[in-house]
C-alpha cells in the first residue's frame, strides 16, 4: 500500500454585501479557472497565518487572522497519492483593493447565488455552494482522469 501524504493548504474566500470575490488562477492545476485564494501552508505557519499571508500575496488585500472564520476541511485527491488537505476559510473584513498579480488576475466581485460555475474550478459547484450559505463541511473529492467524484460530504454543526 502507498503513503498518502496530504500536502496542507488554505483557501480563503473573500465575501461582502452578498458578493464573493474570485480570481482567475495563473499557475499551476486548473490555471485559467475562477476560484478563491490560497496555496501551500508553510513550515513553521499556522493555518490562519498561511491563510494571512496568502491572502496579501495573491489579492493585495489585508486581514486580521481573528476575521477569518474556518468554514470547510476538504481532502483533494489527483491522484491516490497526491493529495490536498485544503482548510477553507472565509473573511469579510479587509482592507485594501483586490489586484492582479503573477499567481490571481481579474479579481471579480460575484453574486453568491449567481456562482459563474462555467468558468469555475470544477468541483466548487459542489461544495462552495454550501458554505456561502453559512455552513460548515468536511469533504473528500477525488479529481483524477478529468473526472470529479464526490466520496464524502457532510455538513458540521455551526
Amino acid at each position: 500500500m502507498k503513503k498518502i501524504f496530504k500536502q496542507p493548504a488554505v483557501l480563503i474566500y473573500v465575501v461582502k454585501n452578498n458578493k464573493v470575490l474570485l480570481a482567475k488562477k495563473m499557475k499551476k492545476i486548473n490555471s485559467g479557472k475562477y476560484t478563491g485564494y490560497g496555496g501551500k501552508i508553510e513550515a513553521g505557519e499556522t493555518e490562519l497565518q498561511a491563510a494571512q499571508r496568502e491572502l496579501k500575496q495573491e489579492s493585495g488585500l489585508d486581514t486580521e487572522m481573528h476575521s477569518l472564520r474556518k468554514v470547510a476541511l476538504v481532502d483533494f485527491y489527483n491522484t491516490e497519492t497526491n493529495v490536498w488537505r485544503v482548510h477553507v476559510f472565509m473573511t469579510s473584513e479587509f482592507k485594501g483593493k483586490p489586484i492582479s498579480t503573477d499567481e490571481m488576475s481579474d479579481p471579480k466581485w460575484f453574486d453568491i447565488s449567481k456562482l459563474p460555475i462555467d468558468i469555475m474550478i470544477w468541483s466548487d459547484e459542489y461544495w462552495l455552494p454550501v458554505v456561502l450559505r453559512g455552513k460548515k463541511i468536511q469533504a473528500t473529492i477525488h479529481l483524477e482522469n478529468f473526472k470529479m467524484s464526490i466520496k464524502y460530504l457532510k455538513e458540521q454543526k455551526n
